[in-house]
């Protein structure tokens, strides 16, 4: 048996709550501390994830940046296109045998 770290009531139906330790709270009583409070239960830690302070990009930098993907991404896969139709060539015009090879 443990005890509710909020009503301090003693139970067999806890869930264990793991933010700054691992505590035991009944259901209810948890989510009636979120809907009041916004940090942990113990610690009085927020919670709540801050963004991170990355610096801001603008729409043309955003747009100049999803640009180069594309191209890139274009790039790689006329490539792989390339070598694909490359080796198939070779596949079909090989000299096996001292004869070519032919599809028909």
């Amino acid at each position: 048996m443990q005890n509710c770290l909020i009503c301090l009531e003693e139970s067999n139906n806890l869930n264990a709550i793991t933010h700054c330790g691992i505590y035991y709270v009944h259901t209810k009583c948890y989510s009636q501390w979120l809907i009041k409070n916004n940090t942990c239960i113990v610690c009085r830690k927020s919670l709540t994830h801050e963004p991170t302070n990355l610096p801001e990009q603008t729409n043309n930098e955003t747009t100049l940046t999803s640009i180069k993907f594309a191209v890139a991404n274009i790039i790689i896969i006329t490539f792989i296109v390339t070598l694909t139709i490359i080796t198939l060539y070779i596949f079909v015009t090989c000299d096996l045998k001292k004869t070519y090879c032919k599809l028909f």
